[in-house]
């Protein structure tokens, strides 16, 4: 299956509507791995840029994830969990996109894992792996 529900989490397949939460989500990530690299801020504006060719671009897979992904047999999932209104994991808020994994294939025999993010707050419990293991299992299934 390429989707799976535990503990108010959910991985499920990308939908439109996913698409704002996956930009912030990519550029939040991209903006604290500059931090956390560069202590002193010096190379901020690095980030911003390439936070900025990324997300741009109308042709970008970040903004044709339908395209970029589904087609020929990819596929890019979404790790969503409900929020409440202060920030806490809650079964009864809103539904966030918390982290995002893409499998795009690049030839007959080889697939790509693209755009893999996870919300800092959401690491460390096992969904990285768990994204990446449908990943997996659907490459395999899906590649010559």
């Amino acid at each position: 299956t390429n989707s799976m529900a535990t503990f108010g989490y959910n991985i499920r397949r990308f939908q439109s509507s996913d698409l704002e939460q996956i930009k912030q989500l990519f550029a939040d990530n991209i903006r604290e791995e500059w931090r956390d690299t560069y202590h002193d801020g010096k190379y901020a504006a690095n980030a911003e840029r390439y936070i900025e060719s990324v997300l741009s671009p109308q042709d970008s897979d970040m903004n044709t994830i339908e395209d970029s992904y589904f087609g020929d047999d990819g596929y890019f999932w979404v790790l969503t969990c409900r929020i409440d209104k202060d920030g806490n994991d809650d079964n009864g808020g809103d539904e966030c996109v918390v982290g995002t994994c893409g499998l795009q294939r690049i030839s007959s025999t080889a697939a790509e894992i693209r755009r893999m993010c996870l919300a800092r707050a959401h690491r460390r419990r096992g969904w990285g792996s768990k994204m990446l293991q449908l990943a997996m299992r659907h490459a395999a299934s899906n590649m010559e």
